[in-house]
């Protein structure tokens, strides 16, 4: 055998060999598409015959595709779904419903570190508490018909009287004549008169606060993230409600330097050139005016805010030993005057009739005077207890 036919015949046998793996591999294949037709038709798929081609065809595509193969996005249906407002964690304000949407910079690429977060809010219903009005417009003019008071410009002119009412009375008891003009006094008539409250404007701040912690505390509870700068606005609203806390505390003192009012001379001029150029005179303040709650500083004489410390000291003394000696005084009538009573009319009526209504004018006074209940509780206990001894005493004396 020569080596030409072995080499005809080998190379033979390969291409044999050749064309029944390609044969059986096209039985295959049909046999395996077959069942993934049948597969599809149980399932409801549309399935492509198979074909032992080298190159395989795509699927039609409905839609456009840029040159990268990726879909181009068609415009939304609804115009209404393109009005977003962008915002930050802490500016997050949520209505009734809100959705989470993204949106990236450019077109026929994938979302990308750089987009932008926004949330499209339903407006939903109108809230009737609110009138129709936004949030912050509501908290400003919520607060604005407190902020300047005018007052209704009657002065009290009787230096004896002002003396008693402002440095014997307790301040409560003096607010309570001030108010109900209970007194014979004479009055008169000084021009517009304004008092300013800083306090209400310490108010407008807290309020301004505690919306935007409300605003960081429905976000955590509703996305379960940390909006930005949550800690340092509420560390701000704590520091706000100390601050009140102490201008409550000051205004306890003689001379409130968080009230700017028309009853003292320099507060009177600053705030009548104030008022007098602004264009439109504080709208002439259609509001019911406020009665007065200080001493009428006379004209000419102007102190220093909040004065000076001398000045503090003395008016300050001068006026604890005033209520010292004006508790004493009621303390002493109190405890003398059932005694005289009882011992002139010595009966069991007269001493339980007289032990009553005396307790009962402590413990009004009491209240007046003192802040705490615990202490107002103990001495009206103390005082009824004194009297009902002297009444037993009385009564034992009576028997034998």
């Amino acid at each position: 055998m020569s080596v030409g036919s072995v080499t005809s015949s080998s190379s033979s046998d390969r291409k044999s060999d050749a064309e029944s793996r390609y044969q059986a591999y096209v039985e295959k294949a049909t046999e395996s598409n077959n069942d993934q037709g049948q597969n599809g038709e149980r399932n409801g798929i549309e399935t492509h015959d198979f074909a032992p081609v080298s190159r395989v065809e795509r699927p039609k595509r409905s839609g456009s595709w840029d040159r990268n193969q990726n879909p181009i996005q068609a415009p939304l249906a609804n115009p209404d779904l393109g009005k977003f407002q962008a915002v930050t964690p802490s500016q997050v304000h949520h209505a009734n419903s809100a959705r989470l949407s993204v949106r990236s910079g450019s077109r026929g690429t994938s979302p990308s570190r750089s987009q932008t977060v926004v949330f499209e809010t339903d407006p939903g219903t109108p809230n009737p508490f609110l009138e129709g009005r936004p949030l912050k417009e509501w908290v400003l003019q919520h607060h604005q018909t407190n902020v300047v008071k005018e007052l209704d410009g009657e002065r009290l002119e009787n230096p004896i009287l002002d003396l008693i009412v402002r440095w014997i009375l307790p301040a409560g008891v003096a607010r309570l004549f001030l108010s109900s003009k209970l007194l014979d006094q004479k009055w008169s008539k000084s021009g517009r008169l304004f008092r300013i409250s800083f306090a209400e404007l310490q108010r407008l701040h807290m309020r301004k606060l505690q919306v935007q912690v409300i605003k960081h505390a429905v976000h955590i509870s509703k996305f379960g993230t940390e909006p930005r700068g949550w800690e340092e606005d509420l560390a701000t609203y704590i520091q706000a409600a100390k601050d009140h806390d102490y201008m409550l505390d000051y205004s306890k003192k003689p001379r409130d330097v968080f009230v700017a009012t028309g009853e003292r001379e320099v507060d009177r001029l600053v705030t009548a050139s104030i008022i007098d150029a602004e264009p439109h005179h504080l709208l002439d303040l259609d509001k019911e005016k406020a009665p007065a709650k200080e001493s009428w500083e006379p004209e000419g004489k102007m102190r220093p805010i909040p004065d000076t410390r001398p000045n503090i000291l003395r008016r300050t003394g001068i006026q604890d030993f005033a209520h010292r000696i004006v508790l004493a005084i009621i303390g002493g009538a109190l405890l003398v005057g059932p005694m005289w009573l009882m011992v002139l009319h010595n009966s069991l009526y007269t001493g339980l009739v007289t032990t009553t209504v005396c307790v009962g004018i402590f413990g009004l006074f009491t209240s007046l005077a003192l802040d705490k209940p615990l202490d107002v509780l103990s001495s009206t206990a103390a005082y009824a207890a004194v009297l009902v001894v002297f009444v037993g005493f009385q009564n034992s004396g009576n028997s034998s």
